[in-house]
C-alpha cells in the first residue's frame, strides 16, 4: 500500500468529486494496522480498508482518534462520499464514535491516553446536536 496516494481503486465506488485523504500528507497520520477494516453492511455492501489514526479537530477540541481508511468498496451507494463520520454512540470499548473520543480524557483499547484538550483540559460535555444538509453540516 502507498500510503502517500490516494486509494481510487474501489470497484463499484466513484468520487466525482476528487476529494480523497492523503495519508502522507498529514504529519499527524500513523498507521496502525494493515487489511483490519473489512464490514459487509445488511444490504450487502462492503468496506475493507486498514486503520489508522490522524488529529480531528472539532471547534476548540482536537483529539488523537481511529479511523478505517476505507480502500475497497463494492456500492455506488457511496459514490461522492468523501468520509464517514462515526456519530454512533455505541458503550463499547471499541467504539468509532468520534464524540465518544471527544467527551472522554483516554480510549484505552486504542491507546489513546491524556488526550491534549486545550484550554482547561477539559473533554467536550455530552451534549450536542447535529444538523446537516447536502452540502454542510453543523455540530452545536
Amino acid at each position: 500500500i502507498d500510503l502517500a496516494l490516494p486509494v481510487t481503486e474501489n470497484l463499484a465506488y466513484a468520487n466525482h468529486r476528487g476529494r480523497f485523504f492523503g495519508p502522507a500528507e498529514s504529519t499527524t497520520f500513523s498507521l496502525i494496522k494493515l487489511d483490519n477494516v473489512d464490514i459487509t453492511f445488511l444490504d450487502k455492501t462492503n468496506l475493507k480498508g486498514y486503520d489508522g489514526a490522524d488529529m480531528a479537530t472539532l471547534g476548540k477540541y482536537e483529539v488523537m482518534t481511529r479511523m478505517g481508511m476505507i480502500e475497497h468498496c463494492n456500492s455506488a451507494n457511496f459514490n461522492d462520499v468523501d468520509g464517514i463520520l462515526g456519530f454512533g454512540w455505541a458503550d463499547a470499548p471499541r467504539s468509532a464514535a468520534l464524540l465518544k473520543t471527544l467527551t472522554q480524557l483516554d480510549r484505552p483499547s486504542w491507546n489513546l491516553m491524556n488526550q491534549p484538550f486545550q484550554g482547561d483540559h477539559k473533554p467536550m460535555p455530552r451534549k450536542f446536536t447535529f444538523t446537516a444538509n447536502q452540502d454542510l453540516g453543523e455540530l452545536q
